[in-house]
């Protein structure tokens, strides 16, 4: 059965509410089928009559975890989210048959194909998701997959070394938790040598500890532990001179 053009309704905007109530002679519907999301979904759910049945099978604001007016509840009205994905799963012979019986429908000619339907090549993916995304389209859009089809990829992303066993590295705060881990990255990529700042130097236990968790993992990384306030300039001086003049890699 057709439905009259005058009661189609556009899914991207909330007259479909006073649409359907007028199409309804401004009452309540007893059963909705629902597939729009947003505010078309409370705009759906706000026609519904005492004891109706609320089918969702939308999955947008369930994935967002949007909300329902519950006062809705008041009138005993039933919501049913329904996932066929999810009927396929975990039952999978009920799902079998309701697709047998709607492949009966449409060879029978009770039911129609979807219209109108948009065509795409593999290839032409892209121009297939700009115009979804831009919600102007009517019906369906559906990609052709063909075995001969030349489709773009994504070339593979390429990673180069950033740490360099011809340089020093200074952490400032390197005796700290992300100085630590900042320490045993370099390390375990090439970095040589290591050098450690702090305000507390080599005295404290967590600086030696982490010396040594550094020497068993990565062996032959040379790292040490120098004591500096950065916000000296003095200090911070003395600190680039010694690592020149001592640490320098060869």
């Amino acid at each position: 059965m057709a439905v009259l053009k005058v009661n189609s309704f556009s899914s991207r905007d909330t007259n479909i509410e006073s649409g359907t109530l007028r199409a309804n002679n401004n009452t309540s519907v007893d059963v909705l089928l629902n597939s729009i999301a947003g505010e078309s979904l409370q705009a759906s759910w706000r026609c519904i009559a005492p004891l109706v049945r609320f089918v969702e099978i939308s999955k947008a604001d369930s994935v967002q975890n949007s909300y329902l007016e519950v006062k809705r509840f008041l009138g005993s009205e039933t919501f049913a989210g329904v996932d066929l994905t999810v009927v396929a799963k975990y039952e999978p012979d009920i799902s079998i048959k309701l697709l047998t019986d709607v492949l009966e429908l449409y060879r029978t000619s009770a039911i129609e194909a979807v219209s109108p339907i948009t065509s795409f090549a593999m290839s032409e993916l892209q121009i297939a998701m700009r115009l979804m995304q831009g919600g102007k389209h009517m019906g369906k859009i559906i990609i052709r997959s063909h075995g001969d089809e030349v489709v773009q990829v994504l070339p593979p992303l390429i990673y180069t070394t950033i740490a360099h066993a011809d340089a020093s590295y200074p952490i400032t705060g390197g005796t700290g938790g992300i100085g630590r881990s900042l320490a045993s990255w370099l390390a375990k990529n090439g970095a040589k040598p290591i050098v450690l700042v702090s305000r507390s130097g080599s005295s404290s236990a967590s600086a030696h500890a982490l010396v040594e968790e550094i020497d068993i993992l990565d062996n032959g990384v040379p790292i040490a532990v120098r004591k500096c306030d950065v916000s000296n300039q003095a200090q911070l001086e003395d600190l680039i001179n010694g690592i020149q003049g001592t640490m320098s890699p060869t």
